[in-house]
């Protein structure tokens, strides 16, 4: 007779399957844990997505630079106007007074007719004061038409400072019609790609945690690899320098390390187009404020800035050049030092510290020079 094996007890039925249960929830634990890598984006989606954030970032600098260079000229609008009003309330005087000593002489002529060379003739009584008192006459003639000719050339030059007054409001008030319409723009670009803007940011950001914490991961697991080998292990090479790395910085001028300190001093605020300081900025307008702690002022304009500085190769790059970027320009940063710039680079952005690589580099410049 065969015997049969004995049916398993209540108790072991209820092990088998909270096993099953226990390993289907780790399972599914396992997914969920797994589900974030599998949404990551690819380097293709990174790729882009920093593709966009620069074309966003370099639309708005162009506005942005079209504001400030706007700006910038209606400042020396307004600056050529408030001397010239000085100059034609200068004209206006002198010739008040010298009105007055026209019609003082038009009176004493009609008064005396024309017999004064006559009377000069007859009642001298030699003819060495004959030629004294004609040659005093002429003198004074020539004296009286002095001031004709002088109050003429001073009422041309007010009528042409009154006219140069004239185009100079109707500029300033083309200029300040322009900015308007610029400041309306550039508000509609922050409204309507801020959001943008900051979603990518927040792409780009969460992909350099990842990376960071993968290359963290890598480098434990090397180090335990060659703690373990690290008798049979070869002697480590020395570290390549760093890609941002330009080699030995020759030593800045007292005024750039004072321009470097101030612009260094700003790092955290936030970032405002048209912003001056001291509490917020734009590109050149941080440049600007650094250079201007170091007695040079430079017009607030990525592209005028280029113009007034001095172009140097970027091989012979000292702290406080300055670096251009786009085409046309519309954005500078200082550099510092290192292969590092610091910038006011966009809205919704703070001055940072950053390498200093784009691949938009037109050119540097050094101010004061």
């Amino acid at each position: 007779v065969t015997r049969m094996s004995t049916p398993p007890r209540r108790g072991a039925l209820l092990k088998i399957a909270c096993a099953a249960v226990v390993s289907g929830s780790l399972a599914l634990f396992n997914l969920s844990v797994s589900a974030p890598s599998l949404a990551a984006p690819s380097q293709s989606q990174l790729a882009n997505a920093k593709a966009r954030l620069t074309q966003l970032e370099a639309d708005f600098e162009l506005a942005v630079e079209h504001y400030d260079a706007v700006h910038q000229r209606l400042t020396q609008i307004r600056s050529q106007m408030a001397k010239t009003e000085v100059v034609v309330a200068h004209i206006r005087k002198r010739i008040h007074s010298r009105v007055g000593t026209a019609v003082a002489l038009a009176r004493e002529l009609y008064m005396s007719g024309q017999g004064d060379a006559l009377e000069a003739v007859l009642s001298s009584t030699n003819l060495s004061e004959i030629e004294s008192r004609l040659h005093y006459l002429q003198s004074s003639e020539q004296r009286q038409a002095q001031v004709f000719e002088r109050l003429a050339v001073d009422r041309q030059t007010l009528n042409q400072k009154l006219s140069d007054l004239a185009d100079a409001r109707t500029k300033a008030a083309a200029d300040q019609k322009q900015l308007a319409q610029l400041k309306a723009s550039i508000q509609t670009k922050v409204a309507s790609q801020k959001g943008t803007i900051e979603r990518l940011n927040r792409e780009i950001a969460a992909a350099a945690a990842r990376r960071a914490r993968a290359e963290k991961l890598a480098q434990a697991r090397a180090a335990r690899a060659a703690a373990l080998a690290a008798q049979q292990a070869a002697p480590a090479p020395a570290p390549s320098p760093s890609s941002g790395d330009t080699g030995p910085v020759p030593p800045p001028s007292s005024r750039a390390q004072v321009a470097v300190r101030a612009a260094l001093s700003q790092v955290g605020k936030p970032y405002q187009w048209g912003g001056a300081g001291p509490n917020s900025y734009d590109c050149s307008g941080l440049t600007m404020w650094a250079w201007a702690h170091a007695g040079v002022y430079l017009p607030h304009s990525a592209a005028m800035q280029y113009s007034v500085t001095r172009h140097v190769s970027s091989s012979a790059l000292q702290p406080g050049d300055l670096l251009f970027f786009g085409s046309p320009i519309h954005h500078v940063a200082m550099y510092v030092g290192g292969g590092r710039m610091v910038e006011a680079p966009y809205t919704g952005a703070f001055v940072r510290v950053v390498p200093a690589s784009r691949s938009d580099f037109v050119g540097a410049g050094r101010p004061g020079v």
